[in-house]
């Protein structure tokens, strides 16, 4: 293989990246792409430029979107298969905090969904989640509880004051909770309703572990769901910046 085939090589399997990246949140950004991948706003702009040319985004001022018609919420089968390597090795990491017998919260996100689809110990699981509820309904060894309320028909989870009753006659051994922003003062969520499910399961649970990618500290999200003291466990996809972690208590265990 000569110099330029290796090259296309790489760009071919960056531009599948980014495509993940895009998948997972609608939107991403050039400088997201430079930083993720350590590569210059030329070499991030060529990327962008290839994809605009095979189709797949559409090119905003500031970087890339999804085409309306793929913006549709993908099934959970679908989101499962588009797993990157890093995320289904952040959900071993995170199915390994199960302990047998054990109560726990999983909360919803992709990485979280290949958590529930992987328990191998007996356990009783709550949820708010309608994919994890899928995955879990059929396994012998799970105890599932699906917690009711109004339903997010987009973002596919329960909320409301019925969730929140039900989550505050609950002691949590372990809940493992996502996040769609890790910013200076805690972690965010898009939604309002599903930060208050937050709050109120950590506030109920003895060990919370939170799986995000490093990416997340980058983003910025509207509504917090908890602080970085919550946390007793932080799995995520690389090593921490030192300002990043420095945002945790010296007693969080960083995994990756």
């Amino acid at each position: 293989m000569d110099e330029s085939e290796g090259l296309k090589l790489y760009q071919e399997k960056r531009l599948k990246k980014i495509m993940l990246m895009l998948e997972d949140k609608g939107e991403v950004s050039t400088q997201e792409i430079v930083e993720q991948f350590g590569i210059s706003r030329d070499t991030a702009r060529r990327d962008i430029i290839q994809l605009v040319e095979n189709g797949k985004v559409i090119r905003t001022h500031g970087g890339i979107i999804m085409p309306e018609e793929k913006l549709q919420v993908l099934n959970y089968f679908e989101r499962l298969n588009q797993l990157s390597q890093e995320k289904q090795r952040m959900a071993q990491l995170a199915v390994k905090q199960i302990q047998p017998n054990s109560v726990c919260f999983i909360d919803v996100s992709t990485t979280l969904l290949q958590v529930a689809q992987n328990i191998k110990v007996p356990c009783q699981i709550y949820t708010h989640a309608l994919d994890n509820a899928f995955v879990l309904a059929n396994q012998p060894l799970i105890n599932l509880t699906v917690l009711g309320g109004k339903f997010d028909d987009k973002n596919r989870f329960f909320y409301g004051e019925e969730a929140l009753e039900q989550i505050g006659q609950v002691k949590f051994d372990l809940s493992l909770i996502g996040a769609a922003s890790l910013e200076e003062d805690g972690f965010y969520f898009k939604e309002k309703q599903n930060a208050r499910i937050k709050r109120k399961v950590i506030q109920r649970t003895r060990k919370v572990v939170l799986i995000s990618e490093q990416q997340k500290f980058q983003k910025q999200s509207t509504f917090r769901g908890g602080e970085y003291e919550d946390i007793d466990v932080f799995i995520t996809d690389q090593e921490l910046k030192p300002n990043q972690l420095a945002l945790f208590e010296k007693s969080t265990n960083i995994l990756y």
